[in-house]
């Protein structure tokens, strides 16, 4: 039960991660369309 505890965690923080880079991402493209 442990293993699978941390387990979940980890992938909670992946998701966490994965979801400010697309933020990121989106920052980016956003200002690369509204810039010169």
């Amino acid at each position: 039960m442990k293993e699978f505890h941390v387990l979940r965690s980890l992938n909670a923080s992946k998701k966490v991660s994965n979801r400010k880079s697309r933020v990121e991402e989106i920052k980016a493209a956003s200002s690369r369309s509204f810039g010169p």
